[in-house]
């Protein structure tokens, strides 16, 4: 155990990035931090055994530079340097970070993270797409997929949270539905879905935080409302208990395709995009989408190769342990102090 006072700190509005803080929080026994009294409340209520401590957006800073010594974020220190930078000089304190990633995402994106010094990585493929973009690493320690294991370890209780809000009529295959943002295509590819999908399926779908408001998503929403096999998901960030009720997954390049690989389920990508989730399921058109979901799946032996690639094998026993020497070996060659 570390001696230095550690929370997770979830800033802002991120209600996506709420299912990989909150899960850390609780494996190591650390408050979660928030700023906006909603997500703390959504935290309250679909993650067992958190403390949340909601703080003024106007002065977390003063807060957490007086409480704490390091907290762990999703955001790069781009983004959080400016908001704690006046109350570091004045109290002459450095709030020291670990960066946790929100999703495996394939997105070119990670050249944000050059200034981090201490990561929490899935695993090595991760590892070796970050020193691919020029991000040293320094300080890492791998989490494996800490998210599914603590899903597994509260099942009950997790299962029970997505009962309460989603109703199906008939029990069917559920088709899971999580595009990612700005997708040139997204507005097409919903539409299509939503009109074309076969009564003998169900159908879950997930936006993205960026799209879900947007008015096309709004529109289609209020069209098919009475549709009694379609659930559009909102307000709820748990992603293994709504992966664990489905059978297939459809997207394009969203983190959530990792997610579903350790569930060994066939993936199906809308997208023109060849990345390394690509090679584990089958890649079609919207046309050819509801004929291809009987075909025979064959990319189960890649789906485990890529899973085993991303996300390492960990003893969980022994992984905050593991946590908090990398932290002490971090902090002896970095100043507390300005």
């Amino acid at each position: 155990m570390s001696l230095i006072r550690t929370a997770a700190f979830l800033y802002g509005r991120d209600l996506h990035h709420l299912d990989h803080i909150g899960p850390l929080s609780i494996f190591l026994k650390i408050p979660l931090l928030v700023t906006e009294e909603a997500i703390g409340a959504i935290a309250k209520a679909y993650y067992p055994k958190i403390e949340v401590i909601l703080l003024d957006r106007h002065t977390f800073a003063e807060k957490i530079l007086t409480a704490y010594d390091l907290i762990f974020t999703t955001l790069p220190k781009q983004i959080l340097e400016p908001l704690f930078f006046f109350e570091e000089h004045k109290q002459r304190k450095k709030l020291h970070t670990c960066w946790l990633p929100h999703g495996n995402s394939d997105k070119d994106n990670l050249g944000a993270l050059t200034q981090e010094k201490l990561f929490l990585l899935y695993g090595k493929q991760m590892e070796d797409t970050l020193k691919q973009r020029g991000v040293p690493i320094s300080h890492k320690t791998f989490i494996g997929n800490l998210r599914h294991h603590l899903y597994l370890e509260n099942k009950k209780f997790f299962d029970k949270r997505v009962e309460e809000r989603i109703y199906f009529p008939k029990e069917q295959p559920t088709l899971f539905y999580a595009p990612t943002w700005g997708g040139a295509s997204l507005e097409e590819d919903l539409y299509f879905i939503l009109k074309n999908i076969p009564p003998s399926y169900n159908l879950l779908v997930k936006m993205h935080p960026n799209t879900l408001h947007k008015g096309f998503v709004l529109s289609l929403k209020e069209l098919y409302r009475d549709k009694k096999n379609i659930v559009f998901i909102e307000d709820m960030p748990l992603i293994y208990p709504l992966l664990a009720r489905s059978a297939i997954y459809i997207g394009d390049h969203s983190s959530i395709a990792y997610d579903f690989l350790s569930l060994d389920k066939p993936l199906f990508f809308l997208t023109d995009k060849r990345s390394p989730i690509h090679q584990a399921g089958r890649v079609v058109s919207k046309e050819e989408l509801f004929s291809s979901l009987k075909e025979k799946d064959i990319f189960s032996e890649a789906r485990e190769a890529l899973d085993s690639y991303t996300f390492a094998k960990v003893n969980y026993e022994e992984l905050p342990n593991q946590i908090w020497q990398e932290i002490n070996q971090y902090l002896e060659e970095e100043l507390y102090f300005l």
